[in-house]
């Protein structure tokens, strides 16, 4: 079913404030915890942070992810909410000990999907998606901090409907575990700032697109001097530089986000130079459940990046990233035809799908761009044309043979005053094919077609011609 999700997704609506942070870097120190590994780990170490929509996603103090089985825990409930999906639990009896004891199992299920996943549970590394299907988690669900830890990217893969991953690199020393949802809008669907769900993704060359990477974050009340209370968040970030990418200061967005929904922004311009690691402080006026964190380059003059192969390489493992993502170009109604690399940049042709004779607006084409830049994780130069359909048939002929795998031999008619054209036509039905009859619109199917009927079709992308044929994809076809 085509789905209109031009207009991007929104759930709700929350008041937030601003602070502008000023004045200079502080020195925090941290305590240490006991890890499930055995080692000591110090407090709210932000060990593989998340990444959605450009904005590091962090989990202060206790509630901050760790690894089991090699396998990033994250807490279920705060992790529903920066994906925009949310947790139902059922209860259910257990006898132990002649005793009869209630335990809780979950479902987690994204906004606007049928995905889900369900049958989380304490101590069982196994879960149950698409309504009946068991899978292995890989690491065991268990409570901590006051909620259900659970495995990110197992979680993530059942969910596969909905959310892309993937392990990024971030820095010299750094990854981040990127979470996509590239045409629907439910990434920290809590936090209502235009930035946040339309960012300006840094460019892909640039060896350091994120000059600060948080590694620590904290949070303690505090007292103010005005006899109000406070939550006091810590970061820790490490500095990165880029080949020939000098900034000549930093942007830090802090946005603090409750377990309500409520939100406080912190702003601070930072000088681009400094020790390996620094610490920022900031205070919000309640307990963040979770933190978004972007830090952005500013420069004078804009940094000279590598061109020639070095470029073209990075744009084509750019275009195997968003090329074959089907489900992405059709929840806009779009069909991929062809995509071309050059060192100026990726021309990416579509089309409307077949039955739709309406040309592609531009917002669609303004959409599909930013689902691609969210794909990749960078932005570069991506030129979006539309393919349009010819107002004449290009084939008007007989079907001559129809083989197992639905492609269809077309022998042209001879116009009068033409020589016969002795190559036949080769069509390879696209996914999308419209099938109709001159006499209505009403949709056919391939099964409808049959040896000796008179059709008139359109192709898709370009001719391929060899001595015996000319092969096209074909995107419509009329019978006579």
């Amino acid at each position: 079913m085509l789905l209109s999700v031009i207009a991007k997704h929104r759930r709700k609506i929350f008041n937030g404030f601003v602070v502008i942070m000023v004045g200079g870097v502080l020195t925090v120190s941290t305590t240490s915890v006991i890890a499930d590994s055995g080692e000591r780990t110090q407090a709210g170490k932000q060990l593989i942070p998340l990444l959605m929509n450009d904005q590091f996603v962090l989990f202060p103090g206790d509630k901050a992810p760790y690894l089991k089985n090699n396998k990033l825990m994250v807490p279920l409930h705060t992790f529903a909410d920066t994906i925009g999906a949310i947790v139902t639990e059922r209860t259910y009896p257990v006898v132990q000990q002649n005793k009869t004891m209630m335990k809780s199992s979950y479902k987690i299920r994204p906004l606007v999907s049928v995905d889900e996943v369900g049958g989380l549970r304490e101590g069982i590394a196994s879960a149950i998606y698409g309504g009946d299907m068991g899978y292995d988690l890989l690491a065991a669900p268990e409570y901590r901090a006051g909620d259900l830890y659970v495995p990110a990217t197992p979680i993530l893969r059942g969910l596969r409907y909905s959310y892309s991953y993937e392990t990024r690199t971030v820095g010299r020393n750094h990854t981040a575990l990127a979470v996509m949802d590239p045409t629907f809008d439910r990434l920290l669907s809590q936090v209502i700032i235009r930035d946040v769900h339309h960012p300006a993704y840094p460019p892909i060359m640039s060896d350091a697109p994120y000059p600060l990477i948080p590694t620590v974050l904290t949070q303690h009340q505090v007292r103010l001097s005005s006899g109000a209370s406070a939550n006091r968040l810590s970061f820790t970030f490490e500095r990165e530089e880029g080949y020939g990418e000098r900034p000549s200061s930093i942007t830090l967005s802090i946005i603090a986000v409750d377990k309500n929904g409520k939100t406080a922004t912190s702003i601070k311009e930072l000088a681009p130079n400094g020790d390996l690691t620094r610490t920022v402080v900031t205070d919000v006026p309640f307990e963040a459940a979770y933190v978004l964190v972007r830090a952005t380059p500013n420069f004078q003059s804009e940094p000279v990046y590598p061109f020639g192969y070095t470029l073209k390489s990075k744009l084509s493992q750019a275009v195997a990233k968003f090329y074959g993502r089907q489900e992405m170009f059709s929840d806009y109604g779009l069909h991929p035809v062809d995509v071309r690399v050059s060192a100026q940049g990726i021309a990416l042709t579509v089309r409307n799908f077949a039955w739709n004779r309406q040309p592609v607006t531009n917002e669609a084409f303004k959409a599909l761009k930013q689902s691609i830049y969210e794909l990749v994780g960078r932005s570069f130069s991506l030129r979006i044309v539309e393919e349009a359909r010819n107002e004449q048939p290009d084939v008007t002929g007989t079907i001559t043979s129809i083989d197992k795998s639905g492609r269809i031999t077309i022998q042209p008619d001879r116009l009068e005053g033409e020589e016969a054209d002795s190559l036949v036509w080769l069509g390879t039905p696209d996914d999308d094919l419209y099938i109709h009859s001159t006499s209505h619109e009403t949709g056919l199917i391939p099964s409808d077609l049959k040896v000796g009927m008179q059709v008139s079709a359109w192709i898709s992308g370009e001719t391929l011609r060899d001595t015996d044929a000319v092969h096209v994809q074909l995107r419509e076809i009329i019978v006579q």
